[in-house]
């Protein structure tokens, strides 16, 4: 039987350090104020201390995930997430 109830984790972003170091794309260098300045040491630290993809150990077992995206998304590249 399919399980119905899927348990949905939201993540400010997938993979945010790459992300956050572009300030070409759009509300990046906004984004420095809440999440930090990836081009201070200390602080890409911090943001690749939560960064969702950057923290996936290798030879764990991760519950299936059911990625649905757009061509046209700007702000999501699901193929970095199921390439894993």
């Amino acid at each position: 039987m399919v399980n119905m109830y899927f348990y949905l984790k939201q993540v400010p972003f997938l993979d945010i350090c790459n992300t956050m170091l572009d300030p070409t794309l759009p509300l990046t260098v906004l984004d420095y104020e809440e999440f930090g300045d990836p081009n201070i040491p200390a602080e890409f630290e911090a943001i690749s201390s939560y960064s969702p993809y950057d923290n996936l150990a290798p030879g764990v077992c991760y519950p299936p995930v059911l990625v649905t995206a757009s061509f046209n998304d700007t702000r999501f590249c699901p193929s970095k997430l199921i390439l894993l």
